[in-house]
């Protein structure tokens, strides 16, 4: 039998097995949920949803990116500002005013001595301008370098200030006065300084780029020492502990930036190395939070790809909020396997910054692209909302109902849930509103795709899986090519041989994607050769439904059928042909899916076999003459079948082997064929020739005949 029929069979096997009407699709875990929209909604890492914290929109900034934001003793806030530069003063009310427009495109750095002084970081020229009480401003501060990454005052009153272009680090007396001459306290090797910070000792923990370097450097700047070397673009924030370990945070994208090009600051002009840290679209090289021991031993707390680490906050508890870059994430980490995407800002973008607020548990989230403020306060949100991704069940269906499981393991109806649905894949104003469902049925309309929306109230514990059922409508199976082989065969189905499954497969597949090797792999088996033809059918059904099929026989010419076997549950019938006239019939196959449906909604479908041949008849050989001229034979052969086409002759002259005969005209394609056969140079003797002729269904005929040369 052919390899197509085969694989046809086992597609028709595996399917009607498996045939289910009513289906449901389980939607659990971080990368399913984490595809959907959040408000004032949290996930874990292992994709439980929860209500979170209450987020409120505080201020908006025309500047698309902030940097920096300090808190000021009077409850208002400093931001300093990208693109334009412009450094704002928000006040309590969420109003914002110009505080400070400097040359430069870029306020990157800011700090507040004790005094309420503002100092400010500009690039691409890289200056500190200082906004005294009065709020009038002053030039403090104009090295030769290009950037100025970082500024912090250490714990001896100095203002510590890290730079770009060359990567150095300024040690300024908050008295100092601008053209006063000072050298820098470190130069490094790496052509940016983008972070320091100091330990419990004093000494300046300072992060470079390109390469991610991480360096402890002493007060005077005599000694450094090298403790790791990430292999990032940057190290982007450092947070000494006090148990001499250093946490820091790097960051890296794939496009080049001061990484790749700022290494010779005469290669510079085209490119500002400050640009690869706004944007995170790239697919990191690396980015994560990290902790070195004091004996140099790294762990990584959190990395989670594709999300970028912009901002990180230190907690209390030994936890770290984490803003990343994609979608406004924020994330809350206590390690790699404890840990919950917190909650989204609804302006997307980044979380450029995490600050807290004067008032003890709240904090403001600041987000870049656009610049949006946001209060983030620890009472759980009275209106947290989670929406779905779009669902897409591949057919229009009818839906049922609508299950969760809550956090704690129980069918609870704690949760308020809506759905939408529509047969268009993009959610516009063809699909129908939303709609609360009916105790757990699904009240949307009938359609392919399919949003849920679960309103989670602040007390509720969350949820950790939705479950959707759905009914497909009920469409009619389908016969595709209809296969007649000469011969009784019948179905066999051997088991498949047996299949591991890999420890790491269990959870990384869906519950309902595992192949168990528990379907079987069917076989036809020739059993009877005569008097017997097989009807073979590849059938189809959209829902997969159990089939059972009518087979009906007639002869061409013939109006009515004649049931020949009723409801098989095959797609495979041997049907003796035994007493039938010969002459060309046709098969019919009637499907219907009645097993797996209701009366009313069952369906049929029928489709008739082209016509085939029912021919015992061996075809006639004739041997029309013998012609001899002296030593040689000239045989004129004629071979007719009545139904058939002549397939192939053959003939043996006194016992020899069969030589095949070959037409007058060189082809076989008529029921009568001639054929002319010459013999030459023969003895002297008598001669017995034997002719063998087959028709295309295999009846076989023979002619003997004699001849003598003389």
């Amino acid at each position: 039998m052919r390899n197509g029929l085969y694989i046809l069979l086992i597609a028709f096997l595996a399917g009607s097995l498996s045939a289910v009407r009513t289906e449901n699709r389980i939607l659990e875990g971080f990368n399913t949920f984490n595809k959907g929209e959040f408000r004032d909604v949290g996930i874990t890492h292992d994709g439980k949803l929860f209500p979170s914290p209450s987020l409120t929109e505080f201020a908006k900034l025309p500047s698309p990116i902030v940097w920096e934001t300090a808190l000021m003793g009077d409850g208002s806030l400093i931001v300093s500002t990208g693109n334009n530069g412009t450094v704002y003063r928000v006040l309590a009310d969420g109003e914002s005013e110009v505080l400070f427009q400097p040359e430069e495109s870029l306020s990157r750095a800011l700090v507040v001595d004790e005094k309420g002084r503002v100092y400010i970081g500009t690039s691409p020229k890289g200056r500190i301008y200082r906004i005294l009480e009065d709020g009038s401003s002053e030039l403090f501060f104009d090295p030769t370098e290009l950037y100025i990454w970082d500024m912090v005052i250490g714990p001896d009153g100095y203002l510590y200030v890290a730079t770009g272009g060359r990567g150095k680090i300024y040690k300024l007396s908050l008295s100092y006065r601008l053209g006063e001459d000072v050298s820098p306290l470190y130069e490094a090797s790496e052509t940016h300084i983008n972070t320091i910070a100091f330990n419990a000792n004093g000494e300046l923990v300072i992060g470079t780029g390109p390469g991610g370097n991480l360096y402890k450097v002493s007060p005077d700047g005599e000694s450094v020492e090298g403790l790791f070397h990430a292999g990032a673009e940057e190290v982007k924030g450092i947070y000494p502990q006090a148990d001499g370990s250093v946490v820091f945070s790097t960051f890296s994208t794939k496009s080049s930036g001061a990484s790749d090009s700022s290494s010779n600051d005469s290669n510079n002009n085209s490119q500002n190395p400050f640009q690869f840290t706004v944007f995170a679209n790239d697919l990191p090289e690396y980015n994560g939070l990290m902790r070195l021991d004091p004996e140099g031993n790294l762990e990584t707390i959190w990395s989670l790809n594709p999300h970028k680490i912009f901002s990180v906050y230190p907690l209390e508890t030994g936890e770290w909020f984490i803003g990343s870059g994609t979608n406004g994430r924020l994330f809350k980490v206590k390690d790699p396997f404890n840990w919950s995407n917190l909650l989204t800002v609804p302006s997307g973008g980044e979380i450029t910054q995490i600050v807290p607020m004067a008032e003890a548990g709240g904090y403001y989230v600041i987000a870049s692209n656009p610049a949006r403020i946001y209060t983030m306060r620890n009472e759980v949100s009275t209106t947290s909302r989670y929406t779905s991704e779009v669902v897409d069940v591949g057919k229009t269906v009818k839906w049922g109902n609508l299950r969760y499981l809550s956090v704690n393991g129980t069918f609870e109806n704690h949760v308020t849930v809506s759905t939408r649905t529509g047969n268009i894949e993009d959610p516009n104003r063809s699909w129908s509103d939303w709609s609360p469902l009916n105790g757990r049925s699904i009240v949307s309309n009938n359609s392919r795709f399919i949003q849920y929306r679960l309103d989670i109230s602040a007390e509720s514990p969350g949820v950790q899986r939705v479950q959707i059922f759905y009914q497909e409508q009920n469409l009619a199976p389908r016969i595709g090519q209809i296969r007649i082989l000469p011969g009784a065969y019948r179905m066999y189905t051997a088991p498949k041989p047996s299949q591991t499954v890999t420890f790491t497969k269990v959870f990384q597949a869906g519950s309902n994607d595992l192949d168990l090797g528990t379907n079987r792999v069917p076989q036809l088996i020739l059993e009877k050769e005569e008097a017997a033809v097989t009807a073979v059918w590849m059938p189809s059904d959209p829902n997969r439904d159990r089939m059972l099929y009518d087979l009906f026989v007639r002869k061409v010419g013939d109006e009515d059928w004649i049931l020949a076997a009723k409801e098989i549950n095959e797609p495979l019938y041997a049907m003796d042909i035994r007493g039938l006239e010969e002459g060309f019939y046709q098969l019919k196959i009637v499907a219907k899916d009645k097993l797996d449906n209701t009366a009313e909604d069952a369906l049929t479908f029928e489709k008739a076999s082209d016509p085939f041949l029912i021919d015992f008849t061996s075809p006639a050989v004739m041997v029309e003459s013998i012609e001899i001229v002296g030593r040689s034979a000239n045989v004129k052969v004629s071979v007719e079948d009545r139904f058939g086409v002549i397939e192939r002759t053959y003939y043996s002259l006194n016992g020899e082997n069969l030589q095949r005969a070959i037409p007058t005209d060189g082809l076989f394609d008529a029921e009568l064929e001639q054929f002319d056969i010459q013999f030459s140079e023969l003895e002297l003797g008598t001669y017995s020739l034997i002719m063998q002729a087959y028709d295309e269904n295999g009846n076989v005929g023979i002619s003997t005949s004699n001849f003598i040369i003389e």
